[in-house]
């Protein structure tokens, strides 16, 4: 997202597990073609920084939401999840 304010354009970003601080940062969508986010359904970690779990609308940012309702903050890093949910194609 730093890059991306700095003028970098970047085709594919993939977010894991992403605290959304929309007041700090705004993605510059001209700059980012695809962002896509991954993320569990309730993700402590995120609710304990004060960010939110999903991106604004307003964002374009596609959502995936993987594990069950209390997978831990890090398990959109596993690699099973990245198996279940062909993740890796969205690099592609």
């Amino acid at each position: 997202m730093k890059a991306a304010e700095m003028g970098a354009h970047i085709n594919k970003v993939v977010f894991l597990s992403c605290p959304v601080h929309w007041h700090k940062y705004n993605l510059n969508s001209g700059r980012i073609n695809a962002p896509y986010s991954v993320r569990v359904w309730f993700d402590l970690v995120i609710l304990a920084a004060g960010g939110r779990q999903k991106f604004p609308a307003s964002a374009k940012v596609a959502d995936e939401v993987v594990g069950g309702w209390f997978s831990g903050h890090s398990a959109t890093r596993t690699s099973q999840i990245w198996g279940n949910h062909t993740l890796e194609a969205k690099l592609i």
